[in-house]
């Protein structure tokens, strides 16, 4: 849900509060999941994408190396989630 706020953030331009939505979405989802779980690496991504339009590219990438790192190793090499996540990097 706070994913999906973060992301109608990003539509209205407000990155600011996408971006609040979406650490409190990937705090939830580490909670409720686990840490190495898909859906904390697919929050990571969402994460990334609002950092990278704040201006912060370093931060942006290693973002998306936590969520390229959990996918690698949940989820099977040919798993859309891993070649979502590379196409980011």
């Amino acid at each position: 849900m706070l994913g999906n706020l973060a992301q109608l953030y990003q539509i209205l331009g407000d990155y600011p509060r996408a971006f609040e939505a979406a650490q409190r979405g990937l705090e939830v989802d580490t909670t409720v999941s686990g840490p190495d779980h898909p859906d904390v690496g697919i929050a990571w991504l969402n994460l990334a994408r609002i950092s990278d339009k704040l201006g912060d590219q370093r931060l942006a990438v290693e973002q998306i190396d936590r969520a390229i790192a959990i996918f690698g190793q949940r989820l099977p090499p040919a798993h859309p989630l891993r070649l979502y996540g590379a196409y980011f990097k």
